[in-house]
């Protein structure tokens, strides 16, 4: 039976969007799984790389759950670092949460939504835009 794989930019982007140096250093140093070179591009066989993630994360994860830095965050909720640090870094849940790449925390896209403090926000923003967008 093969393995799926997942490419190199397809894992960056899964990965929230970490540099390539950061993910070869990830190689190189933490374990990460090595990738197949197939023509010019790397491949990274999809259950290697949930596993290692699982295992940074201490719980299951999949690769269908993204990883999202505190700069995604902003954008996403709208809102200023200082929130993000308030809402995410210093909140004892979602401090939980974190995924550190590099001591940089990272947090999965279903933590946010599985929170509902989190997910009445996301709500009423939506909300918020497609009444922006109707008038």
């Amino acid at each position: 039976m093969m393995q799926e794989s997942i490419s190199n930019a397809e894992l960056l982007i899964t990965l929230g969007n970490i540099s390539s140096s950061t993910l070869n250093r990830e190689i190189k140093e933490n374990g990460f799984p090595t990738p197949e070179k197939i023509g010019a591009s790397l491949y990274f066989k999809s259950e290697s790389v949930a596993n290692w993630l699982s295992n940074i994360a201490n719980r299951k994860v999949s690769l269908n759950d993204r990883l999202l830095s505190s700069k995604q965050i902003e954008v996403i909720f709208n809102r200023s670092s200082a929130w993000v640090w308030m809402h995410f870094q210093k909140n004892k849940k979602m401090k939980k949460k974190a995924i550190y790449i590099r001591s940089r925390p990272y947090w999965l896209e279903s933590d946010i939504h599985a929170d509902q403090e989190l997910c009445k926000y996301l709500k009423l923003l939506n909300q918020s835009e497609v009444r922006e967008v109707a008038s």
